[in-house]
């Protein structure tokens, strides 16, 4: 099996949604542009360097405990942040996640959650995250 890795546009939730009231400027929007992140389903969220939580200005909010390769670990975890997938530029998939905090010698992560989120499948062939073709390739929630 290889690895698939996408390219995720990474936006600070509260700062979108004042933009979205008019209580902030949109170019005031926090964001950053996160390549080459594995789409691991084996993962559950999302997890990003702390650099690129510091550049979205994301608080923490409290501790989690992770069970990893080398054993249970603590990481902080911070506030939610709203992801995109681009397909094409009219078909944009996006996700609302908090975030947990992965050392920089570690991967960033795209878990299960958000990939379900956003009904993309990972494909392994391939090595690409592509809509769900059991919807037909159209963003489709479930309900059950």
């Amino acid at each position: 099996m290889g690895r698939t890795a996408i390219t995720l546009e990474v936006v600070n939730l509260a700062d979108e949604i004042m933009a979205g009231r008019g209580k902030m400027a949109a170019s005031g929007v926090r964001r950053a542009v996160v390549d080459d992140v594995p789409a691991d389903t084996g993962a559950m969220f999302l997890c990003l360097h702390r650099r690129i939580i510091r550049q979205l200005g994301l608080a923490k909010v409290g501790t989690v405990r992770l069970k990893t390769a080398n054993g249970p670990v603590r990481r902080n975890r911070y506030e939610e942040v709203r992801i995109y997938f681009r397909i094409r530029r009219r078909d944009a998939r996006h996700a609302s996640t908090s975030v947990i905090e992965h050392p920089a010698d570690v991967p960033q992560l795209l878990g299960a959650v958000p990939i379900e989120t956003m009904d993309l499948l990972v494909d392994v062939r391939s090595k690409q995250s592509i809509p769900n073709p059991a919807h037909g390739g159209k963003f489709m929630v479930k309900a059950y």
